[in-house]
């Protein structure tokens, strides 16, 4: 606009001037006309280059607004998009401190229902839960009548009702599986000898076809025969078979548990081998456990474990497993109440050995063993095929007094003791401790130790009193 003004001033002084100069010089009017003439072109020149450039600013006004238009929108979306993340990551960040803080109720709140849980099953298993004794007995040996009135189960006839009555699984552990005296007698089985570890055999497979049985074993085998027949049942898939290998993950050891476990709720647990001559031809104590889910589930911890740990090779594999397990359900310290068949109260509960191999809160055989004694008031049965405080199966043998310490200071309590054991191995050091036993029960005053000692000669028995 100053411009246009300026140009308008300036035409009026040139025409001004003009019109002086002609006068002074008396010039004609057509020289005033030719003036004007070329000063109207150079004002349409300069109003043409004016609107030019007005068009050219407004041009690069329209472009530079629109620019910063859209640098603004942009600008708008960044932050919408940066205030949006923002406020996702606060809402997040709220929730994990929510969390965060409810996790101790939560977790508490968890632990409370499946302590309800747990409690309730455990009244449910203190009015349902038989446990008796079974046990096997040489053929032929006869006792007298009044030690007769009441015999303990048969272990044949109760492993023959665990795995009959199975309705969904069957979990075995075996230190050995020789059923089937073939293996080991060859053409001196004619006689029969094996016929229960065969019907139990048999067993086996008829009801293998039906529902899940698992079997682990120790490895490796010690003598002729010794895991024939699981090998047998798992060609016929029958069973699905593994082996635990403990000298492989700790460079000694065996595994030497024996248990039959039926739907989780009943089973066997003792010390007779899935073989045949623990049914006929040996002294072999154990129990049945019925209508018992707390205790069989507990149990088939410890089978699961072996389970798990069979496909290892090292200690700390074998750990990494144990650390996953579920603790025990019960132990010394929370042992699991139940009444017998003359409303006795029992405190029951599960142990195991080796130590390391014991998931969370399982108590530990030795400490329950010492504990025992420790807790003997009147006396002490002990039945045991070998006597001896040492580690034997070293090279250079170790006195290991844990048990033998406890019995003595029974002993010295009062307490009286019985032991049944059998020279097997090393008889004579075996004799020695148990003899030592018996001198200190007669420097109380009384003798206070029985032994009884079977020995094994040209494949008969004579006992020693």
């Amino acid at each position: 606009m100053k411009i246009l003004l300026a140009q308008v001033e300036l035409k009026r002084l040139k025409t001004n001037k003009i019109m002086e100069n002609r006068k002074q010089q008396n010039l004609p009017q057509k020289y005033f006309e030719t003036k004007m003439k070329h000063l109207n072109e150079a004002k349409n020149s300069v109003s043409t280059s004016s609107a030019l450039q007005q068009t050219i600013n407004y041009r690069r006004n329209s472009i530079n607004y629109e620019t910063t238009f859209e640098r603004r929108k942009k600008e708008f979306f960044d932050f919408s998009f940066l205030f949006a993340q923002i406020c996702v990551y606060g809402i997040i960040f709220g929730i994990l401190i929510i969390l965060i803080w409810q996790l101790p109720f939560s977790t508490k709140f968890r632990n409370t229902v499946d302590l309800i849980i747990i409690q309730q099953n455990e009244l449910e298993c203190s009015k349902t839960c038989r446990i008796n004794l079974v046990e096997s007995i040489v053929q032929n040996l006869s006792f007298p009548k009044e030690y007769s009135q009441q015999p303990a189960l048969s272990t044949f006839i109760v492993w023959n009702k665990l795995i009959n009555n199975a309705k969904h699984s069957i979990l075995i552990a075996a230190y050995k599986s020789s059923l089937r005296g073939k293996h080991v007698l060859g053409e001196l089985n004619s006689n029969n000898i094996s016929l229960q570890g065969e019907q139990i055999f048999e067993t086996i497979i008829n009801n293998g076809k039906e529902i899940q049985i698992k079997m682990v074993e120790n490895a490796v085998s010690k003598d002729k025969g010794d895991n024939e027949d699981g090998i047998s049942l798992a060609k016929r898939n029958v069973i699905n078979r593994r082996v635990l290998n403990l000298k492989q993950i700790y460079n000694t050891g065996i595994m030497h548990s024996k248990m039959i476990i039926s739907d989780n709720k009943h089973f066997y647990l003792g010390s007779a081998n899935l073989d045949w001559r623990s049914l006929t031809q040996k002294m072999e104590l154990g129990v049945l456990v019925e209508d018992c889910p707390c205790l069989g589930r507990d149990l088939s911890k410890i089978f699961e474990i072996y389970w798990r740990t069979s496909e290892k090779k090292n200690a700390n594999d074998v750990q990494k497993i144990i650390q996953q397990m579920p603790p025990a359900l019960y132990n010394s310290q929370r042992p699991l109440r139940i009444l017998d068949e003359e409303n006795n109260k029992l405190a029951v509960h599960l142990s195991s050995s080796p130590r390391s191999m014991n998931n969370l809160k399982r108590s530990w055989d030795l400490n329950d063993i010492v504990e025992a004694i420790k807790n003997s008031k009147k006396e002490i049965f002990i039945h045991v095929m070998d006597y001896f405080p040492m580690f034997l199966y070293t090279q250079k043998g170790k006195y290991w007094p844990p048990i033998d310490n406890a019995i003595r200071e029974a002993i010295i309590r009062g307490v009286k003791i019985k032991i049944i054991s059998t020279a097997l191995h090393f008889p004579n050091k075996g004799l020695g401790f148990l003899k030592s036993l018996q001198v200190l029960g007669e420097r109380q005053g009384e003798s206070s130790v029985t032994v009884m000692m079977t020995i094994k000669i040209n494949l008969k028995s004579i006992i020693y009193i």
